[in-house]
C-alpha cells in the first residue's frame, strides 16, 4: 500500500516482471497485480520470493485478523510516483531521465566500436 503520486495511474490485471538488482547480474522474477490510482494504491504478489522487499505497506498480515476484531494501528505510508507503464517501477522522473542517458550513451559508444 502507498500513497499514489507521479504523472501515471495504472491498474495493470496480471503481469510479470525480470527485475535485475543493480551492480549484480542476479535476476528476480515478480509476479503482480496493481492498482495504483489517486489517493492510493495496492500491489498484490503472488508467490513473492523470500529475498524480496516490496515498496510501500505490507499489508498482507491484515489477513490474520477477523472481521470483527479492533486494534490501533499507526502505518507509515510512504509517498511512490507511478511515471512509466510498467507494474511495480516507482522511479523519479529524475532517475528514468539518468538511464535514457546511460543507455543513449552506451548505445552510441557501442555502434563506433
Amino acid at each position: 500500500m502507498h500513497i499514489h503520486a507521479g504523472s501515471i495511474e495504472r491498474m495493470n490485471g496480471f503481469s510479470a516482471s525480470i527485475n535485475m538488482k543493480p551492480d549484480s547480474s542476479e535476476m528476480l522474477a515478480l509476479s503482480l497485480s496493481e492498482i495504483s490510482v489517486f489517493p492510493v494504491g495496492f500491489t498484490m504478489y503472488e508467490d513473492l520470493p523470500n529475498n524480496y522487499i516490496p515498496e510501500g505497506v505490507e499489508i498482507t498480515n491484515f489477513l490474520n485478523w477477523k472481521y470483527n476484531n479492533q486494534c490501533i494501528v499507526e502505518l507509515a505510508i510512504p509517498k511512490l510516483e507511478c511515471n512509466t507503464l510498467f507494474p511495480g517501477d516507482y522511479r523519479k522522473k529524475e532517475a528514468i531521465i539518468e538511464t535514457i542517458k546511460q543507455n543513449t550513451e552506451y548505445n552510441n559508444n557501442e555502434n563506433i566500436e
